[in-house]
């Protein structure tokens, strides 16, 4: 969108959802087209969604191993080995 004066400002309201037509130079204050005024400092910018921490990535990987491995029991398949030996390894990094 174009920064010249007398173009709309285009911000978007976190929470209204609405785009803003004020003109540019509006001082920081806000306008939807249904009239609903705003003031920049109401807005809350929240940072991107970050990654799951990597020890609750380990507990929950090993609540999958588990399950897996049981259904594979209850299949009465074997289920890859590896699946048993990476477990061991994340239970002996979690109680270290």
């Amino acid at each position: 969108m174009a920064t010249e004066e007398g173009m709309t400002c285009g911000a978007k309201h976190k929470l209204l959802g609405a785009e803003c037509v004020a003109l540019k130079g509006h001082a920081g204050k806000h306008t939807t087209a249904m009239g609903n005024q705003w003031d920049e400092s109401m807005c809350v910018v929240k940072p991107p969604l970050g990654i799951m921490p990597f020890n609750l990535w380990v507990e929950k990987r090993m609540t999958e191993l588990v399950l897996a491995m049981s259904r594979y029991i209850e299949a009465e398949l074997e289920y890859p080995a590896d699946w048993e030996g990476e477990y061991v390894m994340l239970y002996n990094w979690k109680n270290e």
